[in-house]
């Protein structure tokens, strides 16, 4: 009998311990809801009110779009450093991630024009938010250049069909004729030999055209979508061409990238940015490629089809003349542990076999 009536308190505690356990979830998810209401609520109310004092100063659709480039502009000449930001803004990336459910994920840009902080994405993101409550749909477009870092700007869907480019983080959009033009139209101008100052108009006197002095070497695509960034390494007459040294970071590999004209994105493997991109390495030489790693390699972030010889924090390929080594960043998995789908590149040395 004591053994019985033993069971049955063992039993009643284990029922009680779930039924807590589940209001707690349940609880805990009512929480998480509300906050995502709110924090969306915040920033629709922030965005109706810059538009409608945008609205006062602008006749068309797009001189709005103008006008609010202009604004976000201003706003991000006084924007807080990042390490300072708000724990909501620091989280931002998680709590608006592609993975989440709809019915707990942030509408992205909410929290940036709430918080203003960061650099091109986030301008980007803010301008979208508040494009998006204008009823002008927006979408990020990603810059990439051989010589200088990447740049996010704003595609705008105009009421006549025509996606335009706005730059909120440099106060510029490309204009001719009063007519406010594609990428493709301004890429055009500028390999007709058309100046920058002729084709990008600042929005404020310290505006910054100087990104788009050399726009004929870049390759753009909206974000998400495919892009292939390439970059060919020929050793002819050379021992090896190196990208950074073995000092524990990427900011070298980012800065000799940049420097040799091969972009700045071989400072990590696996997928930062977006996982639209598909970069490639292709040889003029038979050519081995050392991909060295701050830490040792997370099989997850091996994205090439060719597995690479690993020893220790090394990646090591062997590439024939003539051959290309895709580096497919949406093939990336995420390490839920870390919270991310990349690893620091330390260096990379490509050497002749």
């Amino acid at each position: 009998m004591r053994f019985i009536f033993g069971c049955r308190r063992s039993e009643g505690f284990l029922v009680r311990l779930i039924k807590i356990t589940a209001i707690s979830i349940v609880l805990s998810l009512v929480a998480v809801i509300a906050a995502k209401q709110f924090i969306e609520y915040r920033g629709h109310v922030v965005a109706r009110m810059v538009i409608a004092e945008a609205k006062a100063t602008a006749k068309d659709p797009a001189a709005l779009a103008v006008e609010l480039t202009r604004r976000v502009y201003i706003s991000y000449q006084n924007s807080m450093p990042q390490n300072k930001a708000p724990i909501l803004w620091q989280l931002r990336p998680y709590l608006t991630n592609e993975v989440l459910p709809d019915f707990l994920r942030i509408q992205p840009g909410a929290i940036d024009v709430i918080y203003i902080a960061g650099q091109c994405d986030s301008a980007a993101r803010t301008l979208q938010f508040l494009l998006a409550e204008a009823n002008l749909p927006a979408e990020q477009l990603n810059i990439v250049r051989r010589y200088f870092a990447g740049h996010s700007v704003t595609l705008v869907a105009l009421p006549s069909g025509r996606e335009v480019i706005l730059d909120a983080l440099f106060g510029v959009a490309p204009e001719q004729d009063g007519t406010l033009l594609t990428p493709g139209e301004a890429l055009q101008l500028v390999r007709q030999g058309v100046a920058a100052k002729d084709i990008w108009k600042k929005l404020m006197p310290t505006s910054d055209i100087s990104f788009y002095a050399s726009f004929d070497d870049t390759v753009f695509a909206k974000q998400g979508a495919g892009l292939d960034i390439e970059t060919l390494i020929k050793l002819e007459g050379r021992e090896a061409i190196v990208l950074g040294s073995p000092d524990g970071n990427a900011h070298d590999v980012n800065r000799d990238g940049s420097l040799q004209g091969f972009t700045s994105y071989w400072d990590y493997i696996g997928h930062r940015y977006d996982r639209g991109w598909r970069r490639i390495i292709k040889v003029a030489q038979d050519t081995r490629m050392i991909i060295g790693l701050v830490e040792p390699p997370n099989e997850k972030f091996v994205t090439t089809k060719q597995h690479p010889t690993i020893q220790g924090k090394e990646l090591i390929y062997e590439i024939a003349a003539g051959d290309s080594l895709y580096f497919y960043d949406r093939a990336a998995r995420r390490d839920w542990i870390r919270l991310s789908s990349y690893q620091d590149v330390d260096y990379i040395r490509f050497e002749p076999l």
